[in-house]
């Protein structure tokens, strides 16, 4: 590109600027990429800091690198790194510190560069139709963004492919589907639940806590996939002995001392107990009695507040 514009003699007067600006955005790039990477690492900083790392950096103008960066990394990661990310976005929105052309832009180039991140995510059109749908809900997006990049045919079939799915998502989001859900296709949450079954069993035979941890890790989970783990393993128990009862409570307190496993997600996982108990009493007829001696116990090992009240 430089040595194309180089050979215009009425551009050859802004070479200089151009150069140094095409050094600064190479320059821009590797910085966001380190920022992100403390952002989403193990001692993951503040979105203020981040923020403020960004401010530093004076660059305004090169900002939806940050969108563009964040949303390719949130390709890479798992469902709770994407959904990190779009609140990250959002933060930084509402802090004015992205501006809604900066959203707009780094989106853009995102369904742009679609058939390049295929190469690496095959996924790709699925997850950033997902991002999209997001940040639609958040009003990172003006409304018509899906029907303006398909008129303008941005990033060419594989753009349109990624609008298309976007299109049929947000249909989807406003007849119900809820944004727990909204990161995980048929195939992960299929393979989630599989997972989470096969730890649990394994874990009532071999009492490894570690290695419920160790898959828990990898497994990379949500809050409600979190809360969907506890309540499975209080209803695989439920299903076997007094024996199994106390292994769960005891995972669990191993588990959050891990901070595997928040009090949230504890509370929550024991709230999605109480809301399906009348179908588990299908199968567990003592299901109601068994949920409040577990309520009981965990309020006793520290697992829930004593001013805890199941849902009625």
């Amino acid at each position: 590109l430089l040595q194309y514009l180089s050979a215009d003699a009425s551009l050859s007067g802004e070479m200089p600027v151009l150069r140094e600006n095409l050094g600064c955005l190479a320059h821009f790039k590797t910085r966001v990429s380190d920022l992100l990477k403390e952002y989403f690492g193990e001692d993951a900083g503040s979105t203020a800091d981040f923020a403020a790392r960004l401010r530093e950096a004076n660059v305004p103008h090169f900002l939806h690198e940050v969108v563009r960066k964040a949303i390719i990394m949130g390709l890479d990661g798992g469902n709770k790194e994407r959904e990190r990310v779009s609140r990250l976005l959002c933060d930084l929105s509402i802090g004015e510190t992205l501006t809604s052309e900066d959203i707009l832009v780094g989106f853009t180039r995102i369904v742009a560069q679609t058939e390049d991140l295929q190469l690496d995510c095959p996924n790709a059109t699925e997850i950033v139709s997902r991002f999209i749908v997001r940040a639609l809900s958040d009003e990172l997006l003006p409304p018509a963004f899906i029907a303006n990049g398909e008129r303008l045919r941005i990033g060419g079939p594989a753009g349109l492919r990624v609008l298309e799915a976007s299109a049929k998502l947000q249909e989807d989001v406003r007849n119900g589907l809820s944004f727990a859900h909204l990161w995980r296709t048929a195939e992960e949450e299929a393979r989630f639940k599989k997972e989470v079954k096969a730890a649990i069993l394994e874990y009532f035979d071999s009492n490894d806590k570690a290695e419920i941890s160790k898959i828990l890790t990898e497994l990379k989970m949500a809050s409600d996939q979190a809360a969907e783990f506890v309540r499975k393993l209080i209803i695989f128990a439920m299903e076997r002995t007094g024996l199994q009862c106390d292994m769960a409570l005891d995972l669990l307190g191993y588990l959050r001392s891990n901070d595997d496993i928040s009090d949230r997600e504890i509370e929550m996982g024991f709230e999605q107990l109480y809301m399906q108990l009348d179908e588990i009493a299908l199968d567990i007829p003592d299901a109601a009695v068994m949920a409040r001696s577990f309520v009981k116990k965990a309020k006793a090992a520290g697992l829930l507040f004593d001013d805890y009240h199941p849902p009625e």
